[in-house]
Order: C-alpha cells, then sequence, then structure tokens
C-alpha cells in the first residue's frame, strides 16, 4: 500500500501517490492520497497503523510530500518567507515488537477561512464561478490566530497520547513537531516544562514544508544518530482545515 499526504498535487485525478505507484513499477496494490493540511503525514501514520493492525497490509510506504513554492504570492511576506518544498518517506511493516504506541486525530471545520488554500476555479457552463481576477491561488493565513490554536493543540495533542500510553513527559526521548513556527515551538516547550533539546528541529533550513516537515525531521535525525533502539519518539503536527495530531512510538531500528 501506497499512501501519501499532499496539499499541492499536480493532478486532481490520478492522485499523486498513484503516479509513485507508477514510477516504482508495483501493481496492484491500493495508492492513495491524504489531504489534511500540515498534519497529513500524521493522518497518514494513523490509517497505516490501522491498516496494519487489521491485518489489512504488512508493508506501508507513507510520504509526505509538497511543492509550496507554486502557491505561495510572492508578494506576500506574511507568508511567502514561511514556507519551503520537501518530501519525505517512510515504511511501516508489520513487526513482532511494538512500533507505534498511541495516536490521535482532530479536526475543526475552518469557517473563518484562518489558513486557506483555494482550490483553482474550474470553467463550468452551468455555474458563475468568479475567476479571481485570473491570479493563480496562492496560501493565505491569519498569523495571530494560528498561532493561538497552534500552541494549544499541540499542548492538548501531546498530553492526549502521553495520557493514552500512561506515559509522562519523563519517558519521552525526542519530540518531532510540525515544522511550522520556532516561537510555536518554544512556547509549547515551556508550557511543558521540556527542554528545547528533546526537540527536532529543521525549520530554520527548509521553512515550513507542510506534509513533509515531520517526516524531513525524523530522517535527519535518523541520520545523525540521534535516535537508539528502545527511545520514545512523539510527532505532533496540526494544520489547515483546521487538524491536527500526534503519534508515540517507539524506535526499533
Amino acid at each position: 500500500m501506497i499512501i501519501l499526504a499532499t496539499i499541492t498535487p499536480d493532478f486532481f485525478m490520478p492522485s499523486t501517490a498513484n503516479l509513485v505507484q507508477a514510477e516504482l513499477g508495483i501493481d496492484d496494490i491500493p495508492s492513495f492520497d491524504i489531504t489534511a493540511g500540515c498534519t497529513g503525514f500524521v493522518y497518514g501514520l494513523q490509517v497505516a497503523d490501522q491498516f496494519i493492525k487489521s491485518k489489512q497490509s504488512k508493508t506501508i510506504l507513507l510520504i509526505g510530500v509538497e511543492v509550496l513554492s507554486k502557491v505561495i504570492d510572492w508578494s506576500d511576506r506574511n507568508t511567502c518567507v514561511l514556507f519551503g518544498d520537501g518530501a519525505g518517506a517512510v515504511i511501516l511493516k508489520s513487526s513482532n515488537q511494538e512500533g507505534i504506541i498511541c495516536t490521535y486525530t482532530g479536526s475543526q471545520g475552518d469557517l473563518k477561512g484562518l489558513i486557506t488554500l483555494p482550490a483553482v476555479p474550474l470553467k463550468n457552463p452551468f455555474l458563475h464561478i468568479p475567476n479571481n481576477n485570473g491570479r493563480p491561488s496562492n496560501i493565505s493565513m491569519d498569523g495571530k490566530e494560528i498561532f493561538q490554536f497552534a500552541v494549544r493543540i499541540m499542548i492538548k495533542s501531546i498530553s492526549h497520547v502521553l495520557s493514552k500510553s500512561n506515559l509522562s513527559m519523563d519517558d519521552i526521548d525526542y519530540i518531532i513537531p510540525h515544522q511550522s513556527n520556532i516561537r510555536i515551538i518554544d512556547y509549547v516547550a515551556r508550557k511543558l516544562k521540556v527542554e528545547r533539546k528533546k526537540f527536532i528541529i529543521n525549520l530554520d533550513r527548509y521553512g515550513n514544508t507542510s506534509s513533509a516537515s515531520v517526516p524531513l525531521a525524523l530522517d535527519e535525525a535518523h541520520k545523525k544518530k540521534l535516535f537508539c533502539p528502545g527511545n520514545r519518539l512523539i510527532m505532533v503536527a496540526f494544520g489547515g482545515g483546521l487538524t491536527w495530531g500526534a503519534a508515540l512510538l517507539n524506535w526499533t531500528i
């Protein structure tokens, strides 16, 4: 199975997961995209976990990928300096070892449009749809409101997976947050009374890569040999939708 999280596909159809499947030359497996804003990878991890635990799949390729440069308004300094392009992937397999301990996701319909990326208007002879004056669709965001939402929901998500797993922050070795804003990460660390060094951070080099940010940070930390077998990690993210989620896992590699 291939699960791919993105908000910047090249096609509505076929899905980007279908295109990856074709490039890999893999036939007769399910593949599909997930759109959950910047929480897409964590959503995908939860979905993959359920497929494996229900024995419907043994091996799943989970990808987070974005090309946000094509949906940025480069004249908008509130957004253009924040986002970047990136991709990351993991392979999940059934195992006798406990890997994913707990996952949690949630959403809240964003009627205020706090963070949006409009679809490209389609030509339809039966509907009158404004063409946005010919301008492409771009990301827009209410930074102040998103900050307040982000710090609250990241703390809630981390606390939820800890509670469900009967663990405390002292039991966690590293936290891999969505790489959105260093002030958000610092605020969450202070509120949880967690040392900053427990947070894996790379947004200073890549910016906010949406669905790709968590797997990118995970891969960099792994390549630096930060993780040891038995380490407990928390991945946590939030995004447009509004969406949020966290996953607590044992590192087994």
